[in-house]
């Protein structure tokens, strides 16, 4: 639901090292922290820009990723809550299971336990 009376439709997605930009139909774009969605941060970028915009805008789709993300969530600042998980768990393309000292995916665990709409992650 939004305040304007109009859905919000992603129109195209783009990438930078550490956010995932959505441009929506009324001209609006977001800004969204990889980080807040794990499968995303531990993503090559060939696998972030292959993507698919499903029902005409409402949501975001990465097949080899098995992600999903409305966009109407990503208005209300919802999350991916199910925390980190080793490259192992979830795709053979990600990147080393230890990131580096000093790494952006050394702090996903900071990530793991944030409440949003009075969710707590059980995983």
């Amino acid at each position: 639901m939004t305040t304007l009376g109009t859905k919000p439709l992603a129109t195209k997605l783009t990438f930078d090292s550490d956010c995932m930009w959505v441009d929506l139909a009324d001209g609006r774009q977001l800004s969204v922290p990889l980080a807040y969605f794990p499968r995303l941060f531990r993503a090559d970028m060939a696998h972030l820009e292959n993507y698919i915009i499903s029902g005409g805008g409402t949501g975001l789709h990465w097949e080899e990723l098995d992600e999903d993300i409305s966009v109407d969530a990503l208005l209300l600042g919802i999350w991916d809550r199910t925390g980190f998980k080793p490259a192992s768990e979830t795709s053979p393309q990600r990147m080393n299971e230890t990131p580096p000292p000093g790494s952006k995916a050394e702090n996903l665990d900071q990530f793991s336990g944030i409440q949003a709409n009075n969710v707590t992650s059980t995983s």
